[in-house]
């Protein structure tokens, strides 16, 4: 059996995701509400996993949301430079490509408004497929792509916020901060007047449980006969923790010499290397302070609301975890990646 523990990009196969059911289940009782949801976690958190699992029929099935609900799935990458008509014709060959994958038929209204973008020839189009007993959800992964496009402004969050109100139309977008935040570096746009930005119940994705990382430690490597024994298990979670692509990076070096715990170590943190300097110069010179003494940042906090906050923004990060009232590193790796470039004082 080959090492199933490649990816280090969105899972694609369902047996590779582990966990995440308190997250699903409380975004399926969102959707089945009819309320919008933002997906907020840091970069390589598995957002995007998530959303691609969450529209498995089985999932669904699983959640009790029915068939008369359209996922479509958008990469808003391909749109931080698009126009707005040019966004709707985006939106538009997405469900209609949504619709053929599910063996329905073709919407016409959906054709016509390809060859002429129009927020109107959209709007025609999202109500004849209600009129077909079909609800919408349009998954906006990688949101903040449109806080980047100059060509979106005010009137645009304006339309999706009044079709939402008006039609069967529900939004579910992944983003590393919350929307609301998303729109504070350019206050000229005005867009933070938009109500789009108020009807979102956010969903902040963190670190899997030790349960569920020892589930994605030990099935694979069990079901292709590796002895994955309890030395093994604990040691890979606190070199790692929860980070699920930290998780698959250890396990991946750990599936051909499982016994060798130095060369797992070794080859993890050169992996790991990469990404956790990409963590490290993305964060405020207050956070890296914070990083240098998280426990006495965490007694300090209590009188101190901005200290809070930096607190709160590095666990939600997944760089710090909290446990009662200290605060302390997600896994060894990190920890000691952070001592290695702190500055000396």
């Amino acid at each position: 059996m080959n090492n199933p523990y490649t990816s280090r990009c969105p899972l694609c196969d369902a047996r590779m995701f582990f966990g995440r059911a308190f997250d699903l289940n409380e975004i399926g009782a969102f959707l089945r509400g009819n309320q919008s949801v933002s997906i907020v976690g840091p970069h390589r958190i598995g957002k995007t996993s998530l959303m691609l699992h969450l529209i498995r029929a089985e999932t669904l099935d699983s959640l009790g949301i029915g068939e008369e609900n359209l996922f479509v799935y958008i990469d808003c990458q391909e749109l931080s430079c698009s126009q707005q008509y040019e966004i709707f014709a985006h939106f538009c060959t997405k469900i209609a490509a949504a619709l053929h994958s599910h063996s329905l038929e073709p919407e016409l209204t959906l054709q016509a408004a390809v060859s002429k973008p129009t927020w109107s020839a959209f709007e025609v189009a999202l109500r004849k497929l209600n009129q077909r007993g079909l609800r919408v959800v349009l998954i906006l992964d990688e949101f903040e792509q449109f806080a980047k496009n100059p060509y979106v402004d005010v009137n645009f969050y304006n339309a999706l916020r009044s079709a939402a109100g008006r039609l069967r139309l529900v939004f579910l977008t992944g983003s590393v901060q919350p929307l609301i935040e998303l729109t504070c570096f350019d206050s000229s746009k005005r867009i933070l007047s938009s109500p789009f930005f108020n009807i979102f119940a956010q969903s902040f994705l963190g670190l899997l449980s030790e349960t569920e990382a020892g589930n994605l430690i030990r099935t694979p490597m069990e079901s292709a006969g590796i002895v994955v024994t309890s030395q093994l298990q604990d040691f890979i979670y606190q070199l790692v923790g929860g980070h699920p692509l930290a998780l698959q990076i250890a396990c991946f070096h750990a599936w051909d010499s499982p016994e060798d715990l130095q060369l797992i170590e070794l080859q993890t943190k050169q992996e790991l290397e990469t990404y956790y300097q990409y963590y490290w110069h993305n964060l405020s010179p207050a956070e890296q302070e914070v990083l240098r003494y998280p426990n006495v940042a965490g007694l300090q906090g209590a009188g101190d609301a901005a200290l809070m906050i930096l607190l709160r923004d590095l666990t939600r990060k997944c760089l710090l975890v909290q446990t009662g009232g200290s605060y302390k590193y997600p896994s060894r790796a990190w920890a000691e990646y952070v001592s290695t470039n702190l500055p000396v004082t």
